[in-house]
């Protein structure tokens, strides 16, 4: 009955690790940059990152 219930749990563990590798080989690829935004009517270009950059926010393209 153990062996039953820890073979069944590593089969999922191993499912699901598997899960993971497949979508983070599918992810797609940062872009080499991206440009922020700024507030307001013109909304014109304020800042610009690499685009692995951790500091980007909501108002980048």
């Amino acid at each position: 009955m153990w062996l039953e219930r820890i073979d069944r749990k590593i089969a999922a563990v191993e499912q699901r690790q598997a899960e993971e590798e497949r979508a983070r080989r599918l992810r797609p690829a940062p872009p080499d940059w991206v440009a922020a935004f700024g507030i307001g009517a013109s909304r014109e270009p304020a800042e610009v990152h690499t685009g692995g950059c951790h500091m980007t926010g909501p108002r980048w393209r």
